[in-house]
């Protein structure tokens, strides 16, 4: 089956791959195609093609060569900068850097190593046991916070050039889910009865540990991660197909949308609307 083009808008102009073409940049006033890079039509066992990453000018993609490596590509002239060969699982650029994990499939058990974006030099590498398929998040300045549960424990906050420990609080005790973390706080939701539904979440400072509970409205079923903006989480709720948007510091309901929304994606904001 065919799978369709993935696509990323930047300030560069608007960055899709596909499994015909490993990326394109397109002019998005226009539509017109500045510049592609052709995809291998070697045969192989499996592929994934996934939006294309921008960070600082250098956009990230699977490699053209189908062996689930990453090229980097200089998002202005479409010139490779360097290449990491396959097969490697997934990766996202925080911290400042490229965080790769280096192995594929499931397991609570994973290495990662952290590369430089423009340059590809590998800045370290480090297994961690963690029961999150993705243990990583933004942290404050050249920092990362590591979600270790499972393995060492609490929430740990990390160099993002060196792979240090930094620092480390216990998290929450519970079944819960770190949904999301946002300006050095973490934000849990707790499953009731591994229903996938939440009636509560926790709000926790990463800084000192403290850690505040805040019930919703109603039990939610997230579908994605929620969007912390300032004071305000949206929330996308599957069940009752709402958008809920929370003062997180009184813990109280603002607004939510009509009961027929269907998303599927995280919420973003710009310019004060809510997309």
């Amino acid at each position: 089956m065919s799978i369709g083009p993935s696509c990323t808008p930047d300030a560069l102009g608007v960055f899709c791959a596909s499994e015909k073409d490993a990326l394109m940049r397109l002019n998005p006033a226009t539509g017109k195609v500045d510049w592609t890079k052709p995809m291998s039509r070697r045969q192989v066992t499996s592929f994934s093609v996934r939006g294309p990453l921008v960070h600082d000018g250098v956009v990230f993609v699977y490699s053209a060569d189908r062996s689930q490596g990453i090229d980097a590509y200089d998002g202005r002239t479409g010139e490779r900068l360097w290449q990491l060969k396959g097969p490697l699982g997934e990766f996202k650029s925080l911290g400042g850097v490229l965080l790769v994990r280096l192995d594929e499939g499931p397991s609570d058990t994973a290495r990662y190593a952290a590369h430089d974006p423009r340059t590809g030099k590998e800045l370290w590498r480090r297994e961690l046991k963690s029961t999150s398929s993705n243990p990583f998040y933004e942290g404050p300045k050249d920092t990362l916070y590591a979600d270790l549960r499972g393995g060492e424990g609490g929430i740990a906050r990390i160099d993002a050039r060196t792979g240090r420990t930094l620092s480390r609080v216990d998290a929450p005790k519970g079944d819960l889910w770190l949904a999301t973390v946002h300006d050095g706080t973490a934000y849990y939701a707790r499953w009731e009865d591994d229903s996938g539904v939440s009636a509560a979440f926790f709000v926790q400072d990463l800084g000192s540990g403290k850690t505040r509970r805040i019930d919703f409205p109603w039990s939610v079923e997230p579908e994605a991660p929620p969007l912390v903006q300032g004071d305000t989480m949206y929330i996308f709720d599957y069940g009752n197909e709402t958008l809920l948007a929370l003062d997180v510091k009184r813990g109280k309901p603002l607004w939510s949308s009509s009961r027929d929304l269907r998303v599927f994606s995280e919420p973003a904001y710009h310019a004060g609307k809510v997309y």
